[in-house]
């Protein structure tokens, strides 16, 4: 699922821009007006700071969030809503008919097998997915790393835990 990978990808992404917008404007104004790069480049660097710091502040969760899904697509293409992706784990929710959620683990390129009720993450899934008593629940075989894919079904949704170590 790639978390991890979109994630750093984003920040490197919104730094690279950051830096290279003043440093373009500050070589236009150079060009132009002909002024000293002993002026325009301290102001550059500053500017580049500010944006750094803006742009991983304000933009780096929606446009992480809107990568991540867009290239994830092993889930459901409509129906979805909620999804919460960070560096090391996804939790999501979409609405669905029972057998196309049947489908769904059937057809999903990881082997998923019914999950055991006494496993504990069943609990920490329910405490932060909202669901109660689930009327199916699959999972892949935990890597030694902890990596795993937790599926559930309760009252028309799917919900979605997905743990990347």
């Amino acid at each position: 699922m790639n978390l991890g990978d979109i994630y750093l990808k984003t920040a490197l992404l919104i730094l690279a821009g950051s830096t290279l917008l003043p440093v373009v404007v500050a070589w236009t104004i150079h060009r132009l007006k002909k002024w000293s790069w002993n002026i325009l480049l301290p102001i550059a660097l500053l500017v580049a700071c500010v944006l750094t710091i803006v742009g991983l502040n304000t933009l780096h969760h929606p446009l992480f969030v809107a990568w991540h899904r867009a290239q994830n697509t092993t889930l459901p293409p409509a129906g979805c809503v909620r999804y919460e992706p960070t560096a090391t784990r996804l939790l999501a929710a979409y609405r669905m008919s029972r057998p196309a959620f049947d489908r769904w683990v059937a057809d999903y390129p990881w082997k998923l097998m019914s999950l055991d009720p006494t496993d504990g993450l069943i609990l920490w899934d329910s405490q932060n997915l909202g669901f109660s008593k689930p009327e199916a629940t699959f999972a892949t075989e935990r890597a030694p790393n902890g990596k795993q894919l937790r599926v559930y079904y309760e009252r028309g949704i799917m919900y979605l835990s997905y743990n990347a170590m």
